[in-house]
């Protein structure tokens, strides 16, 4: 178990600045800036572990360092998974003692443009071609 020799009230003290951005959009200026989520274990194994593996892979494209590191995980002995969540359950307590009361809301997705698919660019091209033979 993590022992933790720190105070309420110094925790609520620390500053820090959010890392996110405000919204430029108009309707979204009056908002407050959003309040991260905290850190899950592979996260925070991630954060640790990508700069040895870009140092390593000199020139590694990022999608492949994420391939590597998320190979790494999962052959991680179960002891070194526990000590990230350790780490990642101290970081939600603290969380929670820093943002009483927060709640993930996530972001509603944007309705997207459906493709067309390659049946109905055969079936406008079969019709044109209709249309032009005498």
């Amino acid at each position: 178990m993590l022992k933790l020799y720190l105070t309420v009230e110094s925790i609520k003290s620390v500053k820090h600045k959010p890392r996110t951005r405000p919204s430029l959009r108009p309707h979204a200026l009056n908002k407050r800036w959003r309040i991260p989520r905290p850190l899950n274990p592979f996260i925070i194994y991630r954060r640790e572990t990508h700069p040895e593996v870009v140092r390593s892979h000199e020139g590694i494209a990022n999608h492949d360092v994420s391939k590597i590191i998320g190979q790494m995980w999962a052959d991680e002995p179960t002891y070194v998974k526990r000590i990230y969540q350790d780490r990642s359950d101290e970081g939600k307590f603290l969380h929670e003692v820093k943002h009483p009361g927060y709640r993930f809301t996530p972001r509603k997705q944007k309705p997207k443009r459906s493709k067309k698919s390659t049946d109905d660019i055969y079936d406008l091209k079969s019709r044109s071609s209709d249309a032009f033979t005498l």
